[in-house]
């Protein structure tokens, strides 16, 4: 487990008992709302015009009250529980130092399956085709002309036969078959290809990226109370100060994306060329502040 995973694991955690806590806090007060309503007679109404009438209304006030705040505690809790199942399932972070060699994992899966189904295509259009010819009823484009018994068995036994090449496609074929009457697809799932090449582009460009920063060494800066690192190991860029910064400071560093983390005590934000950008718009912004002009 490397550190990113740790710090992960550790947010998990926290998530976690949070979640614990909360639903903890939602069954007392529940239990608190139960105890204080099983005080008042069954049936016992309240008394107007009696001495007791406004320290009832009270009473019973303070029970509604009681359980509303259950409620809320018990959503909190289900909020946290979900928020600790969704950790590290959020895709692959630049954080995580193993972040390259994963990339380059899905790549080769996404062509993989990419190749994979293009064959799988391939083989079908062939069956098809085949029953499709003599049969004009058959269209490949989809077009609405019903098909007759004859040409419904010749696709059932075109599914058949398809089976052997892929099982889950052939299924999806035989629903395909029976909801409609009129024809069977050409082409299998033809759209997921733009969006995996698409996601091959985009992930070739992220790991492109990384391999760039990957060749850098830290780069860090320190003067005027601030401490500013370009860290390529961990891919985030930071600043530290000596203390608490101000407000104005707070608000220069929120403009330029940076946000507080807890776990590195800095502002931090994802090393990229633009974040970069920023810190050196950020640098100038807090020397201009400290009376230093320079860059």
């Amino acid at each position: 487990m490397n550190s990113y995973e740790e710090r992960q694991e550790a947010r998990k955690q926290r998530y976690k008992e949070k979640a614990q806590e909360l639903a903890h806090l939602s069954n007392e007060l529940a239990e608190e709302s139960s105890k204080m309503a099983r005080a008042i007679p069954f049936g016992q109404p309240i008394l107007v015009g009696h001495h007791s009438e406004k320290s009832d209304r009270s009473y019973r006030a303070k029970i509604g009250a009681k359980m509303d705040k259950a409620v809320a505690a018990q959503d909190k809790a289900e909020y946290y529980a979900q928020k600790a199942e969704s950790v590290g399932k959020g895709g692959i972070s630049n954080y995580d130092p193993e972040a390259a060699e994963k990339i380059k994992e899905k790549i080769e899966s996404l062509k993989s399956e990419n190749e994979r189904m293009k064959d799988i295509n391939k083989q079908w259009r062939k069956i098809f085709n085949k029953i499709a010819k003599p049969r004009k009823t058959i269209s490949k484009y989809g077009e609405y002309s019903y098909l007759q018994e004859e040409e419904r068995k010749a696709c059932h036994y075109a599914i058949k036969d398809f089976k052997q090449v892929d099982e889950v496609a052939a299924k999806k074929l035989y629903r395909v078959l029976i909801s409609s009457s009129h024809w069977v697809p050409y082409y299998l799932m033809k759209q997921p290809y733009k969006t995996d090449t698409a996601e091959i582009r985009r992930l070739e460009q992220r790991l492109e990226l990384l391999e760039k920063y990957a060749d850098k060494s830290t780069q860090e800066v320190e003067k005027n109370g601030y401490k500013c690192t370009q860290d390529p190991e961990e891919m985030r860029v930071m600043f530290e100060f000596d203390g608490k910064p101000s407000e104005e400071v707070r608000d220069i560093l929120k403009r330029n994306g940076f946000k507080w983390s807890r776990y590195a005590c800095a502002w931090v934000r994802k090393l990229t060329p633009n974040a970069s950008y920023q810190a050196r718009l950020v640098m100038q912004s807090l020397d201009k502040l400290a009376g230093d002009g320079g860059e």
